[in-house]
């Protein structure tokens, strides 16, 4: 099943090769990383990263311990991807292999790795029935509970480009563009540069549908540029210092928001294979002639799902007083950083009288932090409260709620998942202090 002859000519000319190193792709790189950190499972998990391309994230995931092996329909990119990995100064050649592959029709065995990445496929495979296949290929060969990270080029990604790359001045490229909209397939028959190559281009429900329908719990899409990614500014605040973690939170804030997503050039879906048989593959296949990829039965990875910004809070229940909200949030950890986690607790205990302070504003009748372990290892932070609806957030102009937000935004990743409230009880003399602390602030 070969790829389109104009697909194999574009990426022949070496293109791909050092794309994310500068301009938008070093955003999209910076923010796919990000992503990758967050919904991956923790290593040394096995990926399989279909139409991997020359290694970028290939290598650097193996570099950082995961067990990778890279397939792509390009020789000229299996051939990249292999000396980026003996290039590589981090480890040994860490790349497990790279070979030549097509997403449609995988050469791993049933349930055998613990994530698949898709970050370029399902936009070069232009029909909807191959592009289902390959996410059933996908679904077949991973464990149950495995994660499917699926990138998709959002289809208003080339009207955001012409308007800000001038492109717009062309009129046949502007017969492009209203083609992308209307029909989501992008032709470049010309092969006019900076215009990119055949593709389909999806609206961003359409792409987390697809995941779904192939048998994945599907969350998303995450946005991976936002909306100022194509803008030749947003080059300038890629510092690697200060001026960039603003950037980086900025995008993160919006990164769920439903009137946004289609302004970002890159979509990404999670999707979490359900605990079911194996699909069946290419001809009814189930795997028993590809060829396993070694590793270790691994719990099922616990995925982290934000609720996205502007979501209407959860219902009360009955036993809460009117006018409070009682809620408990919580959110993954960063990597490595259960200890700070530790110190951040600490430090708010040590101030103690500071924070119980803010409470009036906050009309925080009372908080609780948790710390939690799942079974694959990742670390939660659980955060219990009841307030007041008129009360305030975080006032950072306040040293100790300034420390305490600058270690929320080192700790934990952006975000809380929102459990729903069922059900208070406490004596009722207990129900009058609070409602009344949580209405004004006062005992």
């Amino acid at each position: 099943m070969p790829i389109e002859s104009e697909i194999r000519d574009y990426y022949d000319q070496g293109r791909e090769a050092g794309r994310l190193s500068d301009g938008p792709g070093l955003l999209e790189q910076i923010r796919t990383r990000e992503l990758l950190t967050r919904l991956l499972p923790p290593a040394p998990a096995v990926v399989l990263d279909v139409g991997g391309g020359p290694g970028a994230y290939a290598v650097w995931l193996a570099e950082r311990g995961y067990t990778v092996d890279l397939l792509d329909p390009v020789p000229r990119h299996v051939e990249e991807a292999k000396t980026a990995s003996r290039s590589s100064t981090v480890a040994a050649d860490p790349l497990h292999s790279a070979t030549v592959g097509d997403a449609r029709d995988l050469p791993v065995a049933d349930a055998s790795v613990d994530a698949v990445l898709m970050l370029g496929p399902l936009y070069h495979l232009t029909e909807p029935d191959d592009r289902a296949l390959a996410l059933r290929e996908a679904h077949r060969v991973l464990r149950p509970g495995g994660v499917l990270l699926a990138v998709g080029i959002s289809a208003f990604a080339s009207t955001i480009d012409g308007i800000g790359a001038s492109h717009l001045a062309s009129e046949e490229f502007a017969e492009i563009v209203a083609e992308d909209v209307a029909t989501g397939r992008h032709r470049n028959p010309n092969n006019v540069p900076g215009w990119f190559t055949t593709a389909y281009f999806h609206r961003p429900d359409e792409l987390a549908a697809e995941v779904a329908a192939a048998g994945f719990e599907a969350d998303g899409p995450f946005a991976i540029e936002g909306p100022g990614g194509a803008t030749a500014a947003m080059a300038e605040l890629l510092d690697g210092g200060a001026t960039q973690e603003r950037a980086l939170a900025a995008i993160r804030r919006i990164e769920r928001v439903p009137s946004l997503l289609g302004a970002s050039a890159h979509l990404m879906v999670h999707g979490l294979a359900r605990g079911t048989e194996p699909a069946a593959g290419p001809g009814g296949a189930t795997g028993s002639e590809h060829h396993p990829v070694d590793s270790a039965a691994r719990e099922p990875y616990t995925p982290f799902r934000p609720v996205p910004f502007g979501t209407e809070p959860h219902p009360m229940p009955a036993t809460v007083p009117e006018g409070l909200r009682l809620a408990l949030f919580r959110a993954r950890l960063l990597p490595g950083k259960e200890a700070e986690l530790g110190e951040w607790m600490q430090m708010l205990t040590d101030r103690y009288a500071e924070c119980q302070a803010t409470l009036p504003a906050e009309r925080a009748a009372f908080e609780a932090t948790f710390k939690h372990t799942e079974a694959d290892g990742s670390v939660w932070m659980y955060h219990l409260g009841l307030t007041g609806s008129g009360g305030g957030g975080l006032d950072t102009s306040n040293p100790v709620d300034a420390a305490h937000a600058a270690f929320d935004e080192r700790v934990r990743e952006r975000g809380w998942e929102k459990l729903t409230p069922m059900f208070l009880l406490a004596p009722e003399h207990i129900l009058d202090v609070l409602a009344r602390f949580g209405r004004t602030g006062q005992d």
